[in-house]
């Protein structure tokens, strides 16, 4: 028995799979353009729907927003990277602002050390003080802090550990690496030049000396002392060119003092006296002629008579007698 002919509902729903998808895709393409809103003709720049968007564009999207979320520091993209680069930049920011606060109250502190510094007269500016000529100068008097009181004890405060052994300019010394052995034109430039810089910052008052020459001779009497000590204990071999004064010292007599010594050997060098000459010898004192004559009184020529009658009187005796 022959198959009735098929309706065509019943041949839509007995074609291929294939071409029943490809139908229904062309219908909801259809339906997506009449229902997708018509733009003008030459307008490059209007917005189009992110619904009706095709996958190319969705592409391009996320790649601008996966380089926008790149890191710059970093160089690599992705969309986790902008949180690391803002982390960063926070702790550099909060590590300039320290350093930055550092370096005020560095500042400040400067800045009342040298209001703290001797005024200078009528607040007017003081040039440098030169260095004095000569050898024979006291350091403390050069520096102007003549006398006892305040003068004093700015000095000693340059000078000794009293109040601050961080301040001193003799641990300053030893700590900038000056070795005290040798002599002072012996040591490098560069920590000399480092420790006057350090002297100026702790004490302001050496400042105002010329190519820093009251530090120059704190140090070297500090340093000299200091390897005088280790001479005369034997810690340290006096050098070469002082070996002449060991042996002076080895032929001084200990027993007898220096003064003494000293005049025996001027007495021995001294020169004989000249002797005088013969014919001063022979001068004699002349009187002088105009000397006034004495004339007897009449008393002392009465008694004169007398004596010579005397005189006479013993003479006739004798004559008779022979």
């Amino acid at each position: 028995m022959a198959n009735p002919p098929a309706s065509k509902a019943t041949r839509r729903t007995q074609q291929p799979a294939s071409k029943q998808i490809t139908s229904s895709a062309a219908k909801q393409t259809s339906a997506n353009l009449k229902s997708a809103p018509k733009r003008k003709a030459g307008d490059e720049n209007a917005p189009v729907d992110d619904t009706t968007a095709s996958p190319t564009a969705e592409n391009s999207k996320r790649r601008k927003e996966a380089l926008a979320n790149t890191n710059p520091r970093s160089g690599e993209g992705g969309p986790d990277r902008g949180d690391d680069g803002d982390v960063a930049i926070a702790d550099q920011y909060a590590a300039m602002k320290a350093a930055l606060e550092k370096a005020e109250r560095r500042n400040r502190e400067l800045q009342q050390q040298l209001n703290e510094a001797a005024p200078t007269r009528d607040h007017e500016e003081t040039d440098l003080m030169e260095k004095p000529k000569g050898s024979g100068w006291n350091i403390q008097i050069a520096m102007g802090l003549r006398g006892k009181g305040t003068n004093r004890d700015k000095y000693k405060a340059i000078q000794l550990p009293v109040f601050d052994s961080k301040r001193a300019i003799r641990d300053l010394a030893l700590n900038a690496g000056i070795e005290w052995e040798v002599s002072w034109r012996d040591v490098p430039s560069s920590k000399k030049a480092m420790l006057y810089d350090v002297c100026r910052e702790r004490h302001p008052y050496l400042a105002r000396f010329k190519n820093d020459w009251a530090t120059e001779a704190i140090v070297k009497q500090y340093l000299g002392n200091k390897r005088q000590r280790a001479y005369d204990m034997g810690w340290l071999e006096p050098p070469e060119k002082y070996a002449y004064l060991k042996v002076n010292a080895s032929k001084r007599n200990s027993t007898s003092s220096r003064k003494s010594k000293a005049l025996v050997d001027a007495s021995s060098t001294r020169k004989p006296r000249r002797k005088t000459s013969q014919t001063k010898s022979k001068r004699r004192p002349v009187n002088d002629e105009d000397e006034p004559l004495r004339f007897p009184s009449s008393s002392e020529s009465g008694s004169g008579d007398n004596e010579g009658n005397e005189d006479s009187d013993a003479g006739d005796d004798e004559d008779a007698g022979r």
